[in-house]
Formats: C-alpha cells, structure tokens, sequence
C-alpha cells in the first residue's frame, strides 16, 4: 500500500471487508470462521518446526532494514 492510501485509510477512517484488506494487503490471507484455529495452529507449527537461528538473522534483518518487529 503507498503512502496516499495509507494516509487516506487513517484520516477518513473508513471501514472495509475482509477482501478489501486483503487487496490492500494490510492482511495475508482471509480464512473462513470455522478454518481460523486449524490454519492458525498449522502457521504456528511452521515457525516453531523452522530454522530458529535463521528466523532470529531474519527477524533482526527485518527490524534493522525497517524498524518492524517480528
């Protein structure tokens, strides 16, 4: 999302479906209701099953480019 967009969600505090957030890529994916918690245990397990020294460069590479936490 640019700058103008972002400025224009903040200032006019427009409400917006999840599709919408997803278009605008403030979100990475939409899940049905009854998918949220198998999809979010599946996401989680990823990370804890992962290269933990590498998530660690990775997050600390994040944070230093960007300034975003992980």
């Amino acid at each position: 999302m640019g700058a103008a967009k972002a400025r224009e969600l903040y200032l006019t505090a427009d409400r917006f479906d999840a599709s919408e957030a997803l278009s605008l890529n403030i979100v990475n994916k939409v899940l049905e209701d009854e998918d949220f918690e198998s999809a979010a245990v599946t996401y989680a397990a990823r990370f804890a099953e992962g290269p933990l020294v590498a998530q660690r460069y990775i997050k600390e590479n994040l944070i230093g480019r960007w300034g975003l936490t992980c």
